[in-house]
């Protein structure tokens, strides 16, 4: 499971931050209080998601409350121990007997570090292993992520936004692979239909050889997509890895274009 905080957007005059993860996808903001405020697109509304007290109110069926019991709990696991520092939340077991969250711990400027859900075999635990705040790395265990990312959701047209692909490797040994090619990735463009609309390599040309490829960190690639060739739509961007075989590493978001 990955949990990202990342893009803004206005909505009835408020800025609200998108949070994708564990709980779906969010739109939270905070207001002069200290409360965390959700708001629904579909409904047009916002609600408390927790209150400047501590009092929250997650999304999940089980119509729960929690509380912050402790900003200075304790915590060790995958990624450190932290002592003193820890915000944890409690909840009751709402409208569910065997299902729902049970405890969180969180750790300031980095979220969630740790989630216990109930379930009908007994609790199962969930823990941060890797963050990534603001570009720097927080914390890590090892894993391999190709992952591609794009400023915004939405767009008006003439603008060129930028791509972010990032292929990431921290297991004990390398990560080897192969490409065909001096090519080492591509951006393709789909419109609503899955029609092709754009791709990155289309008009260039790579040295022809075979290239094999060892990792052991991050390694980044920016592409400029040009909106100006494409009409007011839903699109899908997409990104490759040019390995052999190909299609191991492959990463999608969606995207709005906007009449000018």
């Amino acid at each position: 499971m990955t949990s990202t905080v990342g893009r803004t957007a206005q909505f009835g005059g408020q800025t609200y931050i998108a949070y994708s993860g564990f709980d779906g996808a969010l739109w939270l903001r905070t207001d002069a209080s200290g409360a965390i405020l959700m708001y629904d697109p579909d409904t047009k509304s916002e609600r408390s998601f927790m209150t400047a007290d501590g009092v929250v109110s997650p999304t999940n069926s089980c119509r729960q409350t929690g509380r912050v019991t402790s900003t200075a709990a304790d915590y060790s696991g995958p990624i450190g121990t932290f002592t003193g520092s820890v915000v944890l939340v409690r909840y009751d077991a709402g409208a569910c007997a065997d299902a729902g969250i049970a405890e969180e711990r969180y750790l300031p400027y980095v979220g969630l570090l740790q989630r216990t859900v109930t379930t009908i075999a007994g609790p199962r635990t969930y823990d941060l292993v890797y963050a990534r705040v603001g570009g720097v790395l927080v914390a890590t265990a090892p894993e391999t992520s190709f992952t591609l990312a794009l400023d915004a959701a939405s767009y008006t047209a003439g603008s060129e936004p930028l791509a972010r692909i990032a292929l990431r490797h921290t297991g004990p040994t390398p990560l080897v692979y192969e490409q065909a090619s001096g090519q080492e990735f591509d951006v393709t463009v789909f419109d609503s239909q899955g029609n092709l609309v754009y791709r990155w390599s289309d008009g260039k040309a790579f040295p022809q050889m075979v290239v094999t490829v060892q990792l052991n960190g991050e390694k980044n690639w920016s592409v400029a997509l040009p909106l100006a060739k494409l009409g007011a739509g839903n699109y899908t961007a997409e990104a490759t890895l040019a390995t052999t075989p190909a299609g191991v590493f492959k990463a999608s978001l969606p995207f709005t274009v906007m009449a000018k």
